[in-house]
């Protein structure tokens, strides 16, 4: 489990939003045999009680710069920030990837939302082919190599089919263009690296977006978190087309992206750090 205590700390010092973080989904999950998947949260503390949240997701997940998309409910009852967990009954969705966010109503700041750190995957309730899942393990705050290009690692889940990954740049003005592709996948899914060159990205940066494909025409997306920004190197002369796509030896967790904070922490590490900041608040009001 990880989560980015960063985003948490800089939240709680704003002077009215409201501290809130996902801690599940975390990467791709799934639900249970009865359609049930566990969506887990920290929030607040609200000093004022003017804030609360209803919980909601988007098929396919949300682009760092939009709005998210309202495409099934999780939990619409409107709550207090409190630290919570919810069973989300997923049966009745179509199938596919999903990704939960909050949606945060403050009286003093208005609406604001929160996307969770990880996708759902949601199976045809007729024990057909399960959809394809991605998510990206490298943090927001990746570095870029020596050259100008991006390395990131992502993990693919697709237990039935091959499948293959794209990767897309993205602008709020809806510029975009495709930076890698045909990344190949094995049935069972895999862990690997893409190295994306800079040479493929606008000058003023972008926004990145995965895509899985699957044999059977289901897909997911979803982006990463950061923002591909070229340093102005040169990046090296690869013909046009991104290296990478080599699946890791390594661990196949890895650390999903965050808020653009930093690569994530232990989760004991850092619930304790959260408990010792709301202790040191709840003495402070004292």
């Amino acid at each position: 489990m990880s989560f980015s205590v960063a985003a948490w700390l800089v939240s709680t010092v704003s002077a009215h939003v409201v501290p809130f973080v996902f801690l599940a989904p975390d990467g791709v999950t799934g639900a249970d045999d009865g359609g049930r998947a566990v969506v887990r949260w920290l929030a607040g503390p609200d000093p004022t009680g003017a804030a609360e949240f209803s919980l909601y997701a988007s098929r396919d997940g949300t682009a760092p710069f939009a709005r998210p998309r309202y495409d099934a409910t999780v939990d619409a009852t409107s709550r207090p920030a409190f630290d919570g967990l919810t069973l989300w009954n997923t049966r009745g969705l179509s199938p596919g990837c999903y990704q939960p966010f909050a949606e945060v109503n403050d009286l003093s700041e208005g609406i604001s939302w929160r996307v969770a750190n990880g996708v759902v995957v949601v199976a045809p309730t007729d024990a057909g082919n399960v959809p394809p899942a991605l998510w990206v393990l490298s943090p927001a705050n990746e570095p870029v190599l020596p050259n100008g290009n991006l390395p990131l690692r992502y993990q693919v889940l697709e237990p039935d089919d091959p499948s293959s990954v794209s990767v897309f740049w993205g602008l709020p003005d809806g510029g975009g263009a495709r930076v890698a592709g045909g990344l190949a996948v094995p049935p069972g899914g895999t862990v690997a690296t893409v190295i994306l060159p800079a040479a493929e990205i606008p000058a003023g940066g972008a926004w990145l977006r995965f895509e899985v494909l699957s044999a059977d025409g289901r897909s997911c997306s979803t982006w990463w978190g950061g923002r591909f920004e070229p340093k102005g190197q040169s990046a090296a002369d690869d013909g046009g087309t991104a290296d990478g796509g080599a699946a890791d030896a390594g661990d196949t967790k890895g650390q999903p992206r965050g808020c653009g904070c930093g690569a994530g922490a232990d989760s004991v590490s850092a619930w304790l750090a959260l408990v010792a900041l709301g202790l040191r608040r709840k003495a402070t009001a004292g």
